[in-house]
């Protein structure tokens, strides 16, 4: 169902940013560096 898919994409968006986020906990001194190239890679997306 429609209801469905949209928790499972939500799902999988919150997984990303804990995992993106836990990346960028672990390791402070790269983490600017990280968020940017990781905007550059989604403006390539769109």
């Amino acid at each position: 169902t429609r209801s469905a898919a949209i928790s499972s994409s939500t799902a999988q968006f919150a997984l990303t940013d804990l995992l993106f986020m836990a990346l960028i906990q672990h390791d402070l001194d790269h983490a600017r560096d990280r968020i940017k190239h990781s905007e550059q890679l989604m403006k390539k997306l769109v």
